[in-house]
């Protein structure tokens, strides 16, 4: 019977703490990225796809930060909300980078295929989410632990109603969303507005990010030792 050399047992065990780490959660972004691939419009890496990882941060990621961090103790110190709000965005980034190859692989067959702009809304509309999530996450998990995935969907609601209640009241032609991004509204033409607007808003919605997670670091009652 052929026995397993320890280079094989090692890259085994490497193998199972990758699929471990991945998760129900991880499992399902990459579905969900993979699937849109048979989708029209969020097929290739552009404005549609970066809306969709947004939506798979919020949906998705969101809860998965949630539920690893109920598992853990209570925040101990600004240091440690901190780093829990730095961990839980580079957590998120690794998995949508993941879910981004499918994007990235298909877009190889699709021809006049604009690749600078599609990764600046992925950068800017999908990653831009991230510091979002997280930030609300790590407020929900320190104020309101005990509820904090009914908190966190909550926020997630009302903005979303309070953003679709304002485009169909006005009616504005687009609207900006820290969870979703930008969506160009009953005209839906994504040239409306440049990404220098884009980057403004994300660079806007990142401050009130930091804004948040400086609100948990004061309410513990302490300094940052960095």
């Amino acid at each position: 019977m052929p026995t397993r050399t320890s280079g094989e047992a090692g890259h085994t065990v490497k193998l199972n703490t990758v699929m471990r780490w991945f998760g129900w959660t991880g499992a399902l972004w990459l579905v969900a990225s993979i699937t849109a691939q048979f989708l029209p419009l969020v097929s290739v890496l552009g404005y549609e796809f970066a809306t969709l990882q947004a939506l798979l941060v919020t949906f998705v990621g969101g809860p998965r930060l949630l539920c690893q961090w109920s598992r853990l103790a209570t925040l101990n110190g600004p240091d440690d909300a901190a780093a829990r709000w730095l961990d839980g965005q580079r957590e998120l980034a690794l998995l949508m980078s993941a879910a981004t190859v499918p994007g990235v692989l298909n877009m190889v067959r699709v021809t006049n295929c604009d690749v600078q702009g599609g990764a600046l809304y992925l950068v800017v509309l999908g990653f831009g989410t991230i510091p979002w999530a997280s930030a609300v996450c790590l407020v929900v998990h320190h104020f309101a632990a005990r509820r904090a995935r009914l908190a966190y969907f909550t926020a997630v609601i009302l903005s979303l109603m309070a953003s679709l209640a304002w485009i169909a009241l006005q009616p504005a032609i687009t609207f900006y969303n820290p969870w979703m991004g930008w969506f160009a509204g009953s005209i839906y033409d994504e040239a409306l507005h440049g990404m220098p607007v884009h980057v403004l808003f994300r660079v806007w919605s990142t401050l009130w990010s930091v804004a948040l997670v400086a609100l948990v670091v004061l309410s513990t009652g302490r300094s940052l030792a960095w």
